[in-house]
């Protein structure tokens, strides 16, 4: 909705929280605009190009029973993964 140029109003329980609006007009090319970011270290640029495809056929991992993905990832960030 935002792309299409339209705000959108984020509530808790009725109270507005945010306001997500497009950015129309902003100065500086989108280089511009990330580069303090990358010297930073806020955000990394991409190694490569995602292939969707690909990985939307890739199989989910298997879980056991009644673990909790937030648990899961997780402990893949204490382990580095």
């Amino acid at each position: 909705m935002v792309r299409q140029g339209q705000t959108v109003l984020v509530v808790d329980r009725n109270v507005p929280v945010a306001r997500i609006e497009p950015v129309n007009g902003a100065e500086g090319s989108d280089e511009d605009r990330l580069r303090p970011l990358l010297e930073g270290g806020v955000v990394a640029p991409a190694r490569c190009r995602l292939d969707v495809g690909a990985f939307l056929a890739e199989d989910m991992p298997e879980t056991e029973t009644g673990t909790s993905a937030v648990n899961a990832v997780l402990q893949d960030r204490e382990e580095g993964l």
